[in-house]
């Protein structure tokens, strides 16, 4: 019996980093007052690292500041 695997070698490789106390801290901080752009140059993350970090964070009852 002859097998034959078969990948796409060209599929983008993740480079999962995890997300550190002080990250976090700062997301906690500033996610509702500074833009996601901003976020995204601050904490060198993707926009949808960080919507899934904060998901994430919620639904274990984590609280963000409110815009003043």
């Amino acid at each position: 019996m002859n097998v034959i695997f078969c990948y796409n070698k060209n599929m983008k490789k993740y480079n999962n980093k995890s997300w550190s106390d002080h990250e976090i801290n700062m997301l906690k901080k500033y996610y509702n007052t500074l833009t996601i752009d901003e976020m995204r140059e601050i904490l060198n993350r993707t926009e949808s690292s960080i919507r899934s970090k904060v998901h994430w964070l919620r639904k274990r009852g984590w609280t963000f500041h409110e815009k003043v």
